[in-house]
């Protein structure tokens, strides 16, 4: 038999574990209007959702906002409906709060549980709820590295495959294709396909190694193409270890058999190599290991103002600016350490005292054991470069919204353009084009969504369009939702249709918004530079075949 002292006590122990539950508990009564009200909840949801100390016997709709309560009622309805235990998942925004702390949105997730009477009949439930919004965020970002990764897997230029614990391929993207022939289908259709060369003795020590679970990288090798091909090849090994062992793993081959050609011809004739380089305008040296040039091009006396055989023997740094020389001797330690290729801006001296910028790219020459033996260099002087870039850092030049070069630059980008078209068109086999399009219906947009949404288009816009562009081409937003393209190299009316068409199908996908879809067209109107047309003539040009295009129907394009 309980006395009274043991029943109070038996209450204060589950009083006290309510309230220390670290997940939120709600009891909810629904009335006989069918209203539900919080009969009481835990510490921890008073204070996740800052509920007010008059909550108990308060409607949900009183308390928490109409989206939320929206969404909690329509639940609580199912599980009273069903009397079975449902569970779900949603957004909601918690209530402001008596002390005036903001609104909060939560990822969470909720089991409601109705309470049946011996009756059957249903006038409570119990709903537990959990905070998942940081496991909400994290499988956001898992999913966005994911894609990433296959991003990176599906477009690398390098061959890239997957294999199990047999050798055996299980997945190879579209640039082992590309390097050595065979397809993921035909792979995984015949395990007996073999890409070693008949004499490699090599890879049943590399099998091992990954076994093991070591890591290899970069480590030279030759494989057989679908062709009968030999290719050279960087080969980077990572095994999958479960329990220490091996499950699979992922490689990656470089192509350099262009690279192990030039090696070869190196060491085969320094002379057939110098007939090469003698006469192009880029500065080439080769560099020991140590970082001493062996060779220098004669295109340094133009550049530097020094014969080449003036830098022979002379170390890399000589004559490199003294802000400059760490960054330098780090991009020749890296690539001795790594075996692999890098690019580096830095600046020097020139004969005459002044300083000049240089680009390089710097790649290794290998060993057959791997190691580097000489690193060639192929320099240029881009000093005009580095001061237009200077220039247009000092100057408001670009769009803020989108990024994207504004009217002031693309008018003088439009001004040289012309300039130079009039002085060697007779010359040219192509000449420029102009493209004037703007958003359809985007005021609608902005009357409906408002200017914030409208921005946001604009924004998305311009970087679907800049993605149908080539490397030359200019793409500028002159002001609202009105943008110019520049195509400097165009040979014939097809290859504007062409930017034109791929233009209008990249927006044929819906612009993902915040919450919303939205539908964007443009229109679209091009000419051609006139040898007679200033920068004005040219520009209304396109803007009347803007019109013609948009007379004729949205979603067009016109020549003028």
């Amino acid at each position: 038999m309980f006395y009274d002292s043991d029943i109070n006590a038996h209450h204060n122990y589950l009083q006290l574990a309510f309230h220390h539950i670290s997940d939120m508990v709600f009891l909810i009564h629904r009335d006989e209007n069918g209203r539900f009200r919080y009969s009481t909840a835990n510490h921890k949801a008073v204070e996740m959702f800052s509920f007010p100390d008059n909550f108990q016997g308060r409607e949900i709709s009183e308390i928490m906002p109409h989206s939320s309560a929206c969404i909690i009622q329509k639940k609580y309805q199912e599980a009273m409906e069903q009397q079975q235990t449902i569970t779900y998942q949603s957004r909601i925004e918690t209530p402001s709060g008596d002390s005036g702390e903001s609104p909060r949105t939560l990822d969470v997730e909720s089991k409601v549980t109705p309470i049946i009477d011996e009756c059957g009949r249903c006038d409570y439930l119990i709903a537990v709820t959990r905070d998942v919004t940081s496991w909400v965020e994290q499988n956001k970002q898992f999913k966005q590295a994911l894609q990433q990764v296959e991003l990176m897997f599906n477009h690398t230029a390098d061959a890239v495959f997957m294999f199990d614990k047999d050798a055996r391929y299980t997945k190879v993207n579209q640039g082992f294709t590309n390097i050595l022939g065979w397809t993921e289908e035909e792979l995984l259709r015949d395990s007996s396909i073999s890409i070693l060369p008949a004499e490699d003795s090599g890879f049943p020590s590399i099998w091992h190694q990954l076994q093991q679970g070591h890591v290899i990288e970069n480590h030279y090798d030759r494989r057989i193409a679908k062709s009968g091909r030999i290719v050279n090849v960087l080969a980077s090994y990572s095994p999958v270890m479960e329990d220490g062992k091996m499950t699979g793993g992922v490689a990656m081959y470089k192509d350099i058999t262009e690279l192990k050609q030039v090696e070869n011809r190196l060491r085969e004739s320094e002379e057939k190599y110098r007939a090469i380089v003698n006469h192009t305008n880029d500065l080439i040296r080769v560099l020991d290991a140590e970082g001493f040039v062996q060779y220098a091009s004669p295109s340094h006396k133009d550049v530097l103002g020094l014969p080449s055989d003036f830098f022979v023997g002379k170390s890399i740094l000589s004559f490199t600016h003294p802000d400059d020389m760490d960054k330098l001797q780090n991009t020749i330690n890296e690539i001795l350490e790594t075996g692999r290729s890098a690019d580096i801006e830095y600046r020097r001296y020139h004969k005459a005292g002044t300083i000049i910028w240089i680009e390089a790219q710097c790649t290794p020459v290998l060993k057959h054991n791997g190691t580097v033996e000489q690193i060639v260099l192929v320099a240029r002087d881009v000093s005009n470069r580095k001061s237009r870039e200077e220039k247009l850092r000092s100057m408001a030049m670009y769009d803020d919204l989108t990024g994207l070069p504004n009217r002031r630059f693309f008018y003088q980008e439009l001004e040289q353009t012309v300039k130079v078209t009039q002085r060697y068109i007779s010359s040219y086999k192509s000449r420029p084009a102009l493209l004037t399009l703007d958003c359809d219906n985007f005021k609608a947009i902005n009357d409906t969504h408002g200017h914030d949404i409208g921005d946001k288009v604009i924004k998305r816009f311009a970087e679907r369009v800049q993605q149908c562009l080539r490397d030359a081409d200019l793409f500028s937003r002159v002001g609202g939702d009105e943008f110019l393209i520049l195509l400097p190299n165009a040979e014939k009316e097809a290859d504007v249709t062409m930017i034109a068409r791929r233009i209008l199908h990249a927006l044929e996908e819906p612009l993902p918004i915040e919450n919303n879809l939205l539908t964007l067209t443009t229109s679209i109107g091009a000419a051609f530079y006139k040898k007679e047309n200033s920068v004005e003539q040219w520009v209304r040009e396109s803007d009347k075949a803007l019109y013609k295009a948009k007379t004729s129907g949205e979603d067009s394009f016109r020549f003028y």
